[in-house]
């Protein structure tokens, strides 16, 4: 999986961003609808909606048009909500409507910010390679990865008093904060060693955008452990073995890629 993302980072530039965000994508709506127990036909009509989103992201790159990348997030949104419009109306599922467009927000919009992540605010189209920085999107899952694994050790030296006892038991404030912490510091090193000379953050805001993806991190965990949770299942699928499912995998990943991307615009 690693060396998957890695791959399509790094060798396949905007497009490789595009197909690892719709890889995630489809298999996270299958897995979300399914916990939600919506119609298998649906399902199925749901995921066209990933691809046909997609359109709105490829079509920025041609040279007549020119989205702002907060202009191309809603448009790909407004892309999704037409479709699902035409879907509700063709059969008649208005009580899944709801269910549906929160899953635009909580697993496309993440995604679609997640494309234009190494565009670092330029705006559309892209000119040349210049304008696109693998290092950020890969930053972004170090951060993601390494909070998991600070939160986690920290809290099996240091873990004691329960975060979220009803939701996952076994996360603790001790290991939350000591992983906060050490994020923070891995976001620190990887921006002034890797990023460096051309890194839109200073070292401060680095250090902040750790603390930052290591909150909303751990609360996109937790928010997919309350989906299970109310659904009765362990895992959200098995596409991954001994892993569970895509958002088993990238829970934290999408509330990450909304903050990433965030600081990002806020900072140009």
């Amino acid at each position: 999986m690693i060396a998957l993302i890695v791959s399509l980072i790094f060798n396949g530039g905007h497009i490789g961003v595009y197909v690892l965000a719709n890889i995630i994508g489809v298999f996270s709506l299958l897995e979300y609808f399914k916990l939600k127990k919506l119609d298998n036909k649906m399902v199925i009509y749901s995921n066209i909606g990933v691809f046909l989103g997609g359109i709105f992201t490829l079509v920025a790159h041609f040279p007549y048009f020119n989205f702002t990348q907060i202009n191309l997030v809603v448009s790909i949104y407004l892309g999704y909500l037409l479709f699902y419009v035409i879907l509700q109306w063709i059969y008649r599922k208005e009580a899944s409507i709801l269910v549906q467009q929160f899953a635009q927000l909580y697993i496309t919009i993440p995604l679609a910010c997640f494309i234009l992540i190494p565009t670092q605010g330029f705006k559309f189209p892209f000119n040349s390679e210049i304008d696109f920085n693998p290092k950020l999107a890969i930053m972004l899952f170090i951060l993601v990865w390494s909070s998991d694994s600070w939160a986690y050790v920290a809290g099996k030296l240091f873990g004691k008093t329960k975060l979220a006892p009803q939701i996952s038991p076994g996360k603790t404030w001790e290991g939350f904060i000591g992983g906060a912490i050490l994020t923070a510091a891995t976001a620190w090193v990887f921006n002034h060693f890797a990023l460096n000379p051309i890194s839109p953050f200073t070292d401060i805001v680095s250090i902040v955008l750790g603390l930052l993806i290591a909150t909303f991190g751990t609360l996109g965990d937790l928010f997919e452990s309350s989906l299970k949770r109310k659904a009765g299942l362990k895992d959200s699928g098995n596409l991954i073995p001994g892993h569970g499912g895509m958002l088993d995998r990238f829970d934290a990943f999408l509330f990450a890629s909304v903050v990433m991307f965030l600081t990002i615009w806020l900072i140009k």
